[in-house]
């Protein structure tokens, strides 16, 4: 996969897939990021799983919390990258309360 099918999975999750769907592609990118060492398909995994309504330590094997660690990790400094992680970790969910 790459990284510019990355960003689009992170600009804008598929609203029509479901939430197992969403956890399905986001393992196969965690998958992924974590054999290309890639944290931009890390993040883009964490932001499907977290989309999901996932709880960020839940065990799929990996939490989403935990996938913004190593992408954290493997951001080498990039301030931008990891400006883009903590907002995720950030976000709360949108739409009417």
């Amino acid at each position: 996969m790459t990284r510019l099918a990355a960003l689009l999975l992170l600009l804008a999750p598929p609203a029509a897939a479901g939430p197992l769907d969403q956890a399905a592609l986001s393992a196969r990118l965690q998958a992924e990021g974590q054999a290309q060492q890639d944290p931009v398909l890390l993040l883009s995994a964490a932001r499907l799983r977290k989309a999901a309504g996932f709880a960020p330590d839940s065990a799929l094997p990996i939490g989403w919390r935990a996938m913004l660690d190593q992408a954290a990790a493997l951001a080498d400094d990039d301030p931008a990258l990891l400006a883009l992680i903590e907002d995720t970790a950030a976000e709360t969910a949108k739409g009417v309360a």
